[in-house]
């Protein structure tokens, strides 16, 4: 299944891409450099564990692995997880993995990456004036007998752009049966998921914004989150029904042992993106 194809979406998301740049002017004294980060914006603390898979230990299970270029072009780390001999396809997975990265790499580089794609990982040190910098970390979310799901975030900067951008991208591998999945694969979207997800935009980004920045809740203006809820429900309906499989739609979801996470675009001031949570068992009734 190839879950990164073109789909005819584009104007929607464009709408969105842009009007997250519009309201990325609703902060100043952004910062300047990739090693200035914006606090991390998930909300993923105080859901329950409901989760009845038996987890695979993460730390003794994986390597870990970089697509790396240092050049006058690209600087660029993008590191990444392989799996030991530790499950019954792992050539298979792990190859899905590589084929991700290629993907997410050459498209921030506009194909232009010609760095090696398996190689050391090395602590990040940006001397070089690059075309490009792009320093991306991952996070095993989830490992069980069923699913790998693993988030990737960092930052992003071309020279000539006005400030770096906070990346985000997610991969899911459901390792029975040896496929990339997307939220549409997991899920049945329809209005009542939406719904369900409208009501965590309301719930968490402006709550979990002030609990990280250590402000209250009035000082988060109310259209960080009021553009999302604004597109409607058929627009976001179109949407979640691409995320995962669009690169570029700012839409990602990710499982734990817990929940499911939706990462969803916000302004660039408050990080660029942000994790809504949601507990499995309020997905029962949209499980496919």
């Amino acid at each position: 299944m190839n879950c990164f194809k073109k789909h005819p979406y584009r104007r929607t998301l464009t709408i969105i891409l842009l009007a997250v740049l519009l309201l990325s002017g609703c902060k100043e004294n952004q910062p300047n450099n990739l090693s200035e980060s914006i606090p991390n914006t998930s909300n993923s603390e105080s859901i329950p564990n409901t989760s009845n898979s038996e987890s695979i230990p993460n730390t003794s299970n994986f390597f870990s692995y970089s697509a790396k270029e240092k050049s006058a072009e690209n600087h660029i780390f993008f590191n990444y997880p392989q799996f030991k001999e530790t499950i019954a396809n792992t050539d298979e997975v792990n190859e899905l993995i590589m084929e991700f990265v290629e993907l997410s790499v050459q498209n921030s580089c506009a194909g232009e990456f010609k760095g090696s794609l398996k190689d050391s990982t090395e602590e990040w040190n940006n001397k070089q004036n690059s075309v490009r910098t792009m320093n991306i970390s991952y996070k095993i979310t989830r490992s069980d007998f069923d699913y790998l799901s693993v988030t990737f975030d960092g930052g992003f900067n071309h020279i000539k752009a006005a400030h770096p951008l906070n990346y985000f991208n997610s991969l899911i591998i459901d390792l029975k049966k040896c496929e990339v999945v997307s939220l549409s694969d997991l899920y049945y979207i329809n209005t009542d998921f939406v719904e369900l997800v409208q009501k965590k935009i309301k719930e968490q980004i402006r709550a979990g914004l002030a609990n990280k920045l250590g402000v209250l809740i009035d000082e988060i203006p109310k259209k960080v989150e009021e553009y999302l809820l604004d597109l409607g429900n058929e627009a976001l309906l179109e949407i979640l029904q691409q995320a995962n499989k669009e690169i570029n739609s700012g839409y990602f979801c990710f499982m734990t042992d817990d929940a499911l996470g939706i990462s969803v675009p916000i302004a660039h001031a408050y990080g660029d993106h942000f994790e809504i949570m949601i507990a499995y068992d309020e997905l029962k009734s949209f499980v496919k």
